[in-house]
């Protein structure tokens, strides 16, 4: 669901700068192009990146990338290698049908040796982030050497192996919300919030949340959920046209705290009714047995020794001696 919002070059670029380069605008989104997200892999079904861009450097381009992730994903960093060979292994299929075409072209024909990259060709660096928005703190692995069980090898195997760290933010990491310089921030700590009262309250009295652009607020109302906000987001928009989300976060809260109390009551009728019933069945057990020990003595009394030892083992017999005796 944050896929949307993330695809705006203004927030993509925002985000890397805010990761990757400690805030300084790098990334100047103005410049970012739109690129075919579809990557082609060898022996398997087309793949899609989630948002893919480019950004021109002198005659090249830096290939730029965000994978958005909600659950906790122990093979992330394997994928992100994945997706980035992918990357490079397209970058190379295009050398060789440039060199192809042109051989055609000048009616030379070429080797299979002279089509493959030579000396002069370079390919374009390819940086995936990985946009981890679940609840849960992330506890998976941040590099392809964290998958690794080195078992009983020496360390200079570990040093000679050669490692694949992904590029991970966390929604809840506060240090890149903070070096943000578009509402990408606010998105970030409305996602870090979510199911914290306290800290929901936080971003209701800091202000901050008063005049969101429109495409901000919506991500927010999606990513927590707030079906109000999104079906009249008219109702929420300020004199000056953005948009007041701190109303929709009160107003959330507020529903949750009814819902809540719903469920308590609920909860208490069933508890409570099952707590009766458990009395009922015990009272009904001691005024059961009263009434037995009183048929019983009743048939001593009167010398009915056989009766009692009948009524002992045969109920539909005991309840005609209860009738007879008023019991």
């Amino acid at each position: 669901r944050s896929y949307e919002y993330l695809s705006m070059p203004k927030y993509f670029a925002d985000m890397f700068n805010a990761k990757c380069f400690g805030g300084k605008q790098i990334v100047n989104y103005t410049e970012l192009l739109e690129t075919d997200s579809r990557i082609p892999v060898e022996g398997a079904p087309t793949r899609y990146r989630d948002i893919r861009k480019r950004l021109p450097n002198g005659t090249q381009f830096i290939v730029m990338a965000i994978e958005n992730q909600q659950n906790i994903d122990y093979e992330m960093p394997w994928r992100i290698m994945q997706y980035d060979c992918a990357e490079y292994k397209k970058q190379i299929d295009e050398i060789h049908k440039r060199k192809e075409n042109e051989s055609v072209l000048s009616a030379k024909r070429l080797s299979w040796l002279e089509k493959k990259m030579g000396a002069e060709d370079k390919l374009s660096p390819v940086y995936t982030i990985c946009f981890y928005h679940g609840k849960d703190p992330w506890i998976g692995p941040e590099s392809l050497k964290d998958m690794i069980d080195f078992g009983e090898t020496t360390a200079e195997w570990e040093k000679l192996f050669s490692d694949y760290r992904m590029i991970l933010v966390c929604a809840d990491d506060g240090e890149v919300a903070r070096r943000c310089n578009t509402q990408l921030g606010l998105f970030l700590r409305a996602l870090a919030a979510r199911g914290d009262k306290e800290r929901m309250k936080e971003l209701v009295n800091s202000g901050e949340f008063r005049h969101l652009e429109a495409e901000t607020g919506r991500a927010i109302a999606k990513m927590t959920d707030m079906p109000k906000f999104l079906s009249n987001m008219e109702a929420y928009q300020n004199d000056d046209g953005g948009y007041d989300m701190c109303v929709a976060i009160e107003e959330m809260m507020a529903d949750s705290r009814r819902e809540g109390h719903d469920i308590g009551i609920q909860i208490g009728r069933k508890e409570g009714h099952k707590e009766g019933r458990k009395e009922g069945l015990k009272e009904g057990h001691k005024e059961g047995m009263n009434r037995v020990n009183r048929l019983n003595v009743l048939l001593v009394q009167n010398n009915r020794l056989e009766d009692l030892k009948k009524s002992v083992s045969d109920s539909a017999y005991q309840r005609k001696l209860f009738r007879e005796f008023g019991l």
